[in-house]
């Protein structure tokens, strides 16, 4: 299977200074649409918008759908393309933070902490209806560390049906084998103390190693169906390390399958 990598330079509907020379590299199609005038919510839904159409029809091509962006409500594009293309994915989310905050429960009050739970139904629907996605069931997701949790954050997924794990290995084993799997990536689920670079690193949490090698075994036992990543944070990447193991996880993932290429090599 050939991929069809997306690069969306913004953080929700502001640009991401240099992760847009991503690009350069060749290769990656580019999510900008223009932005209309109004409130954070209005101009994010147009990115997402223009992506669900972007991930549609890579997936009706028969191409892995790769989506990069400078935060996680890109996976609620990445979804409705999905389904737009008849794929109906378990969610595999990767990430230090939980992102299960609605704006009754958040802090910060900050959108990019609330992405899956909009994508299951929870609080504010603006985004989820923009980018024309049903929200998908709670049985569905498999959180992946999620080790820095608000407090009524906490609460709320504890009394969800959401399978959350700590470990990188069994949040891969709990996914079912006969059904196609949408990971999602915040490099921030790597430690903080080796991956610094991102906008929110967090102490503890997989190395780097542990996250290749979980990423190696699902390429290899479950049919990946997309992928996306929030990227790290090109301002403070300055000798591009950052970039280059964030982008080589992209690349393990869009590899093909050890009896894909036994199979090659025989023909």
């Amino acid at each position: 299977m050939t991929s069809c990598r997306i690069l969306t330079p913004t953080l929700l509907d502001a640009p991401v200074p240099g992760l847009d020379r991503v690009a350069e590299r060749g290769g990656w199609l580019l999510n900008a649409p223009p932005l209309p005038a109004g409130d954070q919510m209005a101009r994010t839904g147009r990115v997402l918008t223009a992506l669900a159409a972007q991930v549609e029809a890579a997936a009706r091509k028969g191409q892995l759908p790769i989506a990069l962006g400078g935060d996680c409500c890109q996976s609620i594009a990445v979804l409705a393309g999905l389904a737009r293309a008849g794929v109906q994915p378990m969610l595999l989310w990767l990430d230090a933070h939980g992102d299960f905050n609605t704006h009754e429960t958040t802090v910060s009050g900050f959108i990019g902490g609330m992405p899956l739970a909009m994508l299951v139904g929870r609080g504010r629907q603006d985004l989820v209806e923009a980018a024309g996605l049903e929200p998908i069931p709670e049985r569905d997701v498999v959180l992946c560390d999620a080790r820095n949790l608000d407090l009524k954050e906490a609460v709320a997924l504890r009394a969800s049906a959401i399978t959350h794990l700590a470990s990188i290995d069994d949040a891969v084993a709990a996914l079912p084998a006969d059904r196609p799997v949408y990971v999602h990536i915040d490099v921030d689920v790597v430690n903080g103390g080796e991956l610094k670079k991102t906008l929110y690193p967090e102490p503890g949490g997989p190395s780097g190693a542990d996250v290749r090698r979980a990423l190696v075994h699902l390429r290899e036992t479950r049919d990946v169906a997309a992928v996306s990543m929030t990227a790290w944070s090109p301002a403070l990447d300055a000798d591009g390390q950052a970039a280059e193991f964030c982008l080589g996880l992209l690349d393990l993932l869009a590899a093909p399958r050890a009896g894909d290429r036994a199979v090659r090599g025989a023909s």
